[in-house]
């Protein structure tokens, strides 16, 4: 997956913190980051 998000002409990660109320081992105040990682063609150049 790696290789083909690089293969693309732009690439936007975005590592925005949520607090999640339930995960095993954590309280409920904790910050978690979900990774978003997408990629496409330039349009219009």
């Amino acid at each position: 997956m790696r290789d083909r998000l690089l293969a693309y002409d732009i690439l936007q990660m975005d590592e925005t913190p949520v607090r999640v109320l339930r995960e095993s081992g954590r309280t409920g105040q904790s910050r978690s980051y979900p990774w978003l990682q997408r990629g496409g063609r330039r349009i219009g150049r």
